[in-house]
């Protein structure tokens, strides 16, 4: 019986402008912008921490995780987390337990 309801000035403003914007195209343009500006703003953490420093850190502790690394440091977890895995690659860390991308590490020096 009942029927769709009239929609307010301010939806019907708002799917215009979404309509608008498809048509156009930026808005998978404004997407990949995001991606990229992400991307940069990590790489930049990642850049501004030299390796002597981190280093520093890691063996100040006896087990290092992607969470207390970020504290000690000041930085993202996120970036905290690809620090600890390029280390393990270049074979500075040992992965020594963890799970869902909360590895534990130690120091091979210290080990």
């Amino acid at each position: 019986m009942g029927g769709n309801k009239k929609k307010t000035l301010a939806a019907m403003e708002k799917e215009q402008a979404r309509e608008e914007l498809r048509k156009q195209g930026s808005e998978k343009k404004k997407k990949d912008e995001k991606k990229e500006d992400k991307l940069r703003s990590k790489s930049e953490y990642i850049m501004s921490l030299s390796e002597a420093d981190v280093m520093k850190v890691i063996k100040s502790v006896p087990y290092i995780t992607p969470y207390t690394l970020s504290k000690l440091t000041g930085v993202k977890v996120s970036v905290a987390r690809i620090l600890l895995k390029q280390y393990e690659e270049k074979g500075l860390l040992n992965k020594v337990g963890g799970y869902s991308g909360r590895g534990i590490y130690t120091s091979k020096v210290a080990a």
